[in-house]
């Protein structure tokens, strides 16, 4: 934030709302998630998700005015909201039953 509040002259109540701009986004992602993994599947919603970071991220880095870089950051935050979601059920379904990798160690 020191950046951003030099950049853009923030003063304390503008650099709650840049901020909270993202808890927004994830809040959406977040609700939205569900929705996109039963429509496109684990594998594409992930990919999607990078891509809405990339693009989420790059224009928050380019953002010419205040309210580019508060846009740039609710979609950042949709981003973060499908990933919080779709993460970890991808990560788990990474090892196969037969793989011979478990996931606890057993005390035979």
């Amino acid at each position: 934030m020191l950046y951003i509040k030099q950049d853009f002259n923030l003063g304390s109540n503008m650099q709650e709302v840049v901020t909270s701009a993202v808890l927004v986004g994830a809040m959406i992602g977040a609700a939205l998630s569900g929705f996109l993994t039963d429509k496109l599947g684990r594998r594409v919603t992930i990919i999607v998700t990078a891509v809405v970071f990339v693009v989420g991220s790059a224009s928050s880095a380019l953002a010419p005015f205040l309210r580019w870089l508060i846009g740039s950051r609710v979609i950042v935050g949709l981003g973060l909201g499908v990933a919080s979601y779709i993460g970890p059920s991808i990560f788990l379904k990474l090892p196969h039953p037969g793989c011979g990798v478990r996931w606890f160690p057993t005390t035979s």
